[in-house]
C-alpha cells in the first residue's frame, strides 16, 4: 500500500508544496503567497492550493511555518512576513476543510530534522542546528542543544503519528 503525505511550506513570497508517496517527493508546485492579504484570504487561498493535490488521497499534511507555532494545537502565533497570520487555528481550519490529520511546526525545526534524517546531517549522532536565515549550519553536540528539529519533519512526523511508520 502506498502512503501519500501532502508537505508544505508556507512562506513570506510563496506556498509550495509536494506529496511524499511511499518515501519519494513529487509533484512539487508553488504559489504566490497572498501576503498583504486578510488572513481569510490567505487561508482560502492555501485550502485551494491544497484541493488541487486531493486526487493523491493523501492521508495527512505536514505544514512548516516562517515564525512562532504552536506545534501541539497546531496554531500559527505570528509570521513576520505575513503580518494578518497571526493567531491563526491553522490546524483546526484544515483538518474542518479536509478532514486528514495537520502537524504543523517552524519552519527551521522541520528543516533541521529533515537534514538530521534523510540529508547530510544523518552520519551525525546529536547535532545541534541553528538556522539563520536561509542557511543552516550544525555542530555535533549534545541533544539538548538540538534547539531548531526539513519540510520532511512535518511529513515524518505525519507518517509516525498517523500510520505507525517512520522513514
Amino acid at each position: 500500500m502506498e502512503h501519500v503525505i501532502l508537505g508544505i511550506d508556507i512562506g513570506g513570497t510563496s506556498i509550495k508544496a509536494g506529496v511524499l508517496v511511499s518515501g519519494h517527493l513529487q509533484d512539487i508546485r508553488s504559489i504566490p503567497t497572498p501576503a498583504l492579504e486578510s488572513q481569510e484570504v490567505i487561508l482560502e487561498s492555501l485550502a485551494t492550493f491544497i484541493e488541487s493535490y486531493l486526487p493523491y488521497s493523501f492521508e495527512g499534511i505536514g505544514i512548516g511555518i516562517p515564525g512562532l507555532v504552536d506545534p501541539y494545537e497546531g496554531v500559527v502565533l505570528g509570521l513576520a512576513n505575513i503580518p494578518s497570520f497571526q493567531h491563526v487555528e491553522l490546524r483546526k481550519f484544515l483538518f474542518g476543510r479536509f478532514g486528514k490529520p495537520v502537524f504543523i511546526n517552524n519552519d527551521a525545526n522541520c528543516f533541521a530534522l529533515g537534514v538530521h534524517q534523510f540529508g547530510v546531517g544523518k552520519k551525525i549522532p546529536a547535532p545541534s542546528w541553528h538556522h539563520l536565515g536561509h542557511r543552516c549550519g550544525w555542530w555535533n553536540s549534545d541533544p539538548w542543544e538540538a534547539l531548531f528539529w526539513p519540510q520532511f519533519c512535518c511529513w515524518r512526523m505525519v507518517w509516525r503519528n498517523l500510520l505507525g511508520y517512520d522513514l
